[in-house]
């Protein structure tokens, strides 16, 4: 298990890149964004400069959903998503951040061992239906979960 702290600026700052490896056009984006699709085409890398983002992967804040800390992501799939389509965003504002990497299946990066969770009594019903969680981020004691639907 790895774990690191970080206190995440006011101000925060993302850059979206339309090609692999930070290259192509980009977009630098410093609040939230219902829609983006005017900025670029698709989105293969991403550099968060400051500040906790949620992506999404439609406008208007619909679609899968990641959350991204500061950091450098040379690729779509080191935040694991589905596509290269990023069509909105919004900063996570005032937080300090602790992210845990818990275990994970070999073919995709399933949360499986809820019990590590100790701690957390209200763990949402939609877990015992089967859903299964694709990210975490422990966010002031609050935990976000992100599901994906079972017709996937």
């Amino acid at each position: 298990m790895s774990s690191f702290l970080s206190l995440v600026s006011l101000c925060p700052k993302i850059t979206f890149y339309e090609e692999k490896k930070f290259q192509g056009r980009c977009y630098n984006c410093s609040s939230d964004c219902a829609d983006l699709h005017s900025y670029f085409t698709r989105c293969s890398s991403i550099r968060v400069e400051s500040g906790v983002w949620v992506i999404y992967e439609r406008p208007n804040y619909k679609g899968f959903q990641y959350i991204l800390c500061p950091g450098e992501y040379a690729d779509n799939q080191q935040w694991m998503a589905f596509s290269d389509s990023v069509k909105s965003c919004r900063a996570i504002k005032n937080v300090r951040v602790d992210s845990f990497e818990l275990s994970h299946s070999d073919i995709c990066p399933n949360l499986k061992h809820l019990d590590m969770l100790q701690g957390f009594e209200a763990i949402p019903s939609s877990l015992s239906k089967g859903n299964v969680i694709y990210s975490q981020q422990v966010i002031r004691s609050t935990l976000a979960l992100q599901s994906c639907p079972q017709h996937l």
